[in-house]
């Protein structure tokens, strides 16, 4: 379970232009507050912008509508996996312009899965094959930005996620470093000053 933040902990955060998504599978309602957050942010003023993310992710399509309102955000927005940055976390902090990982935080890749494996059962042919080709959509669009962002090839992004199937593995910041899917990793990150 992610951090659980009280309304007043929210408000002195949002006062210092801090995001948090530490939601474990999240979903649409969360990144429409957090991209509502990140609108007002840029009306105010182009300051920096941090996000703090601790998440094993969430709905994919939420994570990549907030991927791209973060790509086209004015103000520079540095995302701190701090905890947990898993699946779709991974993707959302690839939209930041800098990307920091706290020593001990920990990552991990998997395959998209279906959206309702129930309706599939319910009508197996046709449901089946929507599901199927939109799941190799996103996986795809999930490779890519993985790949992209990080200027990795592809097949090691592949392999991560293959790893993260069979044997639901995590790896290091010290990993996430070397494959480019973060800039720094830090001892200690200022947040309340």
């Amino acid at each position: 379970m992610g951090v659980v933040l009280t309304n007043e902990a929210k408000i002195g955060l949002f006062s210092k232009r801090i995001l948090t998504l530490t939601e474990d599978n999240f979903k649409d309602k969360q990144i429409n507050e957090l991209i509502g957050q990140l609108v007002i942010f840029n009306f105010e003023n182009k300051d920096p912008v941090t996000l703090l993310i601790d998440s094993d992710g969430g709905c994919v399509e939420a994570g990549f509508k907030f991927y791209d309102f973060l790509r086209c955000s004015s103000a520079p927005v540095t995302g701190v996996a701090i905890g947990q940055c898993k699946s779709m976390g991974i993707v959302i902090l690839q939209g930041c312009n800098k990307r920091i990982a706290t020593r001990h935080s920990f990552f991990a890749l998997h395959s998209m899965k279906w959206k309702d494996e129930f309706e599939v059962l319910q009508n197996p042919h046709m449901q089946f094959r929507k599901e199927f080709r939109e799941t190799k959509i996103l996986q795809e669009k999930y490779i890519n930005v993985l790949a992209g962002r990080s200027g990795t090839d592809k097949k090691i992004i592949r392999s991560l996620i293959c790893n993260g199937d069979k044997f639901n593995s995590d790896f290091s910041p010290e990993k996430a470093l070397t494959i480019g899917l973060i800039d720094e990793i830090v001892e200690t990150y200022d947040l309340f000053s």
